[in-house]
């Protein structure tokens, strides 16, 4: 269930186009398009490789093979068109790949929500990470490197073995990552980063009115 649920949001996200009939006309602008969860994910732009360092010595190697933001901008609410922000993060390392999407659809900005899902597929095994599965935990430490502005996903599998618990920093990104028979990845370079930015994705736009 939880990974056919995953599968839907990001068929919803890939395929969404809300319809604009020509009806009555009530143009609203959506609100600029501001990083939030995105602050979470990796900072360097697409192309670049991130590593790992495994319990044994060795280094896992991802490339970052996307990253992206649509936002809509403008909308006619009487066309049932919906102001929406979609970004996307994808790493690929031969068939092991990691991702992440971020979302959101409304007409009031006041009601306006996100909803992010994280995904590794290591070893043709799927793990899938909700918010319902982020604990509390403000401070992590690696070594005598310490963090502030965590993300702690957990999910217990029952068979298998999965991605158990991931920890991603503000602007650093996933920085370490539990398996469920006990091995874990480390992100190799701990330096202070530099900050998410909307310029390290590719950025598009579109209106619905």
């Amino acid at each position: 269930m939880k990974q056919n649920i995953a599968y839907a949001i990001i068929a919803f996200v890939v395929l969404f186009q809300t319809a604009c009939i020509e009806t009555k006309v009530e143009i609203i602008d959506c609100p600029t398009f501001a990083l939030t969860g995105e602050k979470y994910w990796f900072a360097e732009n697409k192309n670049t490789p991130i590593n790992f360092q495994t319990d044994d010595g060795q280094t896992k190697t991802f490339i970052i093979t996307d990253k992206s933001i649509h936002h809509r901008t403008q909308i006619n609410a009487k066309a049932g068109c919906s102001c929406s922000e979609n970004s996307g993060i994808l790493l690929l390392s031969g068939n092991d790949s990691i991702w992440a999407i971020n979302r959101s659809s409304y007409t009031d900005p006041s009601l306006k929500t996100n909803t992010e899902v994280v995904v590794f597929v290591i070893n043709g095994t799927t793990s899938i990470f909700y918010e319902s599965d982020l604990k509390d935990q403000t401070y992590y430490n690696i070594g005598d490197k310490n963090f502030s502005n965590i993300k702690k996903y957990t999910y217990n599998y029952n068979t298998g073995v999965h991605v158990q618990t991931v920890y991603m920093a503000k602007d650093y990104g996933i920085i370490r990552v539990e398996f469920s028979d006990g091995k874990s990845w480390t992100l190799s370079n701990l330096a202070l980063p530099s900050p998410v930015t909307i310029e390290s994705f590719s950025y598009t736009e579109d209106q619905c009115n």
